[in-house]
């Protein structure tokens, strides 16, 4: 199935549960915001197939949650993320990022935390303080991606056994 967004606000906890679905925001980029109330998860990607396209999803007015979590097959294209604490987490899908901007400034951690199979094309992490653009405990291909950041901030972090493969600039 396949849904389109127009220009405006989401303000919900937001949960893509069919199967094959497509979530597009239609019309210019950046019009259509996903976010949620105070400690809620904006995102939440619970069925196989699922495509989110053309978003922007933004932390919670406290700042305390993640922005989208991940546990099914999906593929993420032309999504900003602003805010939250880790904005895009994967905890046992693979997954595939195309074209998406991750912004970890302010309080957020990271961008990407992953332990499972990631692509990673076209993004760009803008990384301030301490912060982390993809922390890998998983298998992460990470290619034509930009990473640029200020202070201790770290590009790609990879755990112990994971295996990342990146071809990116800095």
């Amino acid at each position: 199935s396949r849904i389109e967004l127009g220009a405006g606000t989401y303000n919900a906890t937001n949960t893509a549960s069919t199967i094959n679905q497509t979530i597009i925001g239609v019309g210019v980029a950046g019009t259509v915001v996903l976010t949620a109330p105070a400690a809620g998860v904006p995102l939440a990607i619970t069925a196989y197939g699922v495509v989110i396209d053309n978003v922007v999803i933004k932390g919670n007015i406290d700042g305390t949650a993640n922005l989208a979590s991940i546990t099914a097959n999906a593929t993420l294209r032309n999504v900003t993320f602003n805010g939250g604490v880790i904005q895009l987490v994967n905890t046992g899908a693979t997954v595939t990022v195309q074209n998406c901007i991750f912004n970890v400034t302010g309080n957020v951690s990271t961008g990407l935390s992953t332990n499972y199979a990631t692509t990673v094309t076209g993004s760009t992490f803008t990384v301030d303080s301490s912060g982390t653009g993809i922390s890998n405990t998983g298998n992460v291909t990470v290619s034509g991606s930009t990473f640029t950041g200020s202070g201790t901030s770290t590009g790609v972090s990879v755990g112990t056994g994971a295996a990342a493969s990146t071809n990116n600039t800095d």
